[in-house]
């Protein structure tokens, strides 16, 4: 099955939608959509500072150095842009650049594209080396002083050296999108999506999704640890914190993992989730969700529930929300594929304001996602875990979201559609269950 998205006639799809991550550049919020844009907002109120059209929709989430910000895009290119948007050059990798979020570290710029190129570029655009695998490169890559840690299609994870060389590669049962995390033999964290600085350990664990149910933990040499299993793809983070791993799973499932042992404590019941990796704040974590229909997706959510699995709120998108949520001081900033980008306010739990994308370009290819989301889901469900066997789902009472209305700030429509209110798109948990199964605890919760 391709795993080609974007139709090619152009009648399949909603919109521009957002799929990329948002970044904090300086005062502005920055992002990709699908309408081939890159945005800075100001996030007080939505409005643009500026944008920066590329010639194909941008999916992957942009990376800042500092001076400058690096965007890929669906046409090929990377392009370097200074803090006010300007051009100040662009590399042609000649295949599309989707999900693989571009980092950068120590004058370097990494990425990878759908033809199966991993590359590595000056701060100048200037070509280093590339490293081929067997399939597309649609990870955020994981960097340390000396080694360079990514995903492919081709199902292998990959370890090379800051030269291109290969040290390792572990084959897994299926394509692997998320990005690894890192922790040093001392428990600290070294990498993931929320800590992106560069260290010189050279003893660490690499944990890491793939599509085929999996959730893996390798030593620094490549060599198996654990797996657990989740019956779904994972491509959503995982991220860590006190010897514990949050990410969720395609199976409609988030997930808390004891990182030394792969032990399941603890399941909460939400809707699918994509490659969105949990932001951790204090007690809360923050993820995004999706619905999926025969042929269609059918909405998605911005969900905020506690460590201890408890759901908190949930705010309704009308269309899937698969990227990371970026958090900054009392707001959450998020994007979906409805076409909006969303504030919300974290403490008075309202929606701020949301910004629409231009609605220029109908070309996101649904039915050939869930007929490849489905194909991958029914090979996880098929994969037995030898290594760490899943309880199965309790049977019992089922806690429940009821309807709430939540109060929203004047300017909170200003982006949106006349008379589409939004008040009523929060939720809040009435009930819910927590049980003990098999040494882990489960919470099942049902969106209203």
């Amino acid at each position: 099955m391709s795993d080609d998205y974007w139709s090619k006639d152009n009648k399949i799809g909603t919109g521009a939608g957002i799929g990329s991550s948002t970044i904090m550049v300086g005062k502005n919020i920055v992002f990709g959509a699908f309408d081939n844009f890159v945005y800075a907002l100001d996030p007080e109120n939505g409005k643009t500072v500026w944008k920066f059209r590329t010639n194909g929709p941008v999916y992957s989430t942009p990376a800042f150095d500092g001076n400058r910000i690096y965007a890929g895009s669906a046409d090929g290119l990377v392009y370097a842009l200074d803090v006010d948007g300007n051009l100040i050059w662009k590399f042609n990798s000649s295949s599309s650049i989707m999900n693989s979020s571009i980092v950068c570290s120590d004058g370097m710029v990494f990425f990878g594209n759908d033809s199966g190129y991993f590359y590595c570029l000056n701060d100048n655009g200037g070509l280093i080396w590339k490293f081929l695998t067997g399939g597309s490169v649609r990870t955020m890559p994981a960097i340390l002083k000396d080694r360079v840690i990514f995903g492919s299609h081709d199902h292998n994870l990959y370890c090379l050296d800051k030269s291109g060389n290969k040290l390792w590669k572990f084959l897994t049962g299926g394509p692997i999108w998320t990005q690894p995390c890192l922790v040093g033999n001392d428990g600290k964290l070294l990498w993931s999506f929320s800590k992106r600085h560069v260290s010189d350990e050279s003893e660490f664990l690499v944990y890491f999704g793939s599509f085929d149910g999996g959730v893996y933990c390798l030593n620094d040499s490549g060599r198996f640890q654990w797996k657990c299993h989740t019956n779904g793809i994972n491509s959503s983070g995982p991220e860590f914190e006190n010897d514990i791993l949050y990410f969720g799973s395609s199976n409609g499932y988030f997930y808390k993992v004891d990182a030394s042992k792969g032990m399941i404590l603890l399941k909460l019941k939400t809707m699918k989730i994509g490659h969105s990796t949990p932001v951790i704040r204090g007690n809360e974590v923050f993820f995004c969700d999706y619905v999926s229909g025969k042929d269609s997706f059918s909405g998605g959510g911005i969900n905020c529930v506690t460590k201890g699995g408890e759901a908190l709120w949930r705010f309704e998108t009308r269309g899937p929300a698969v990227s990371t949520p970026l958090a900054v001081k009392n707001m959450l900033y998020a994007g979906s594929f409805d076409g909006f980008m969303y504030a919300i306010d974290i403490k008075r739990r309202r929606l701020d304001w949301k910004f629409r994308t231009l609605y220029e370009k109908v070309n996101f290819d649904y039915r050939l996602f869930t007929s490849h989301a489905k194909e991958q889901e029914e090979k996880a469900s098929r994969i037995l875990s030898v290594w760490h066997s899943e309880a199965k789902d309790p049977k019992g009472p089922r806690g429940h979201y009821g309807d709430a209305v939540s109060p929203y700030s004047s300017n909170a429509l200003s982006y949106g559609f006349a008379g589409n209110p939004d008040d009523n798109r929060f939720s809040y948990p009435n009930a819910s269950v927590r049980r003990k199964t098999r040494g882990y605890a489960e919470k099942d919760s049902k969106y209203a």
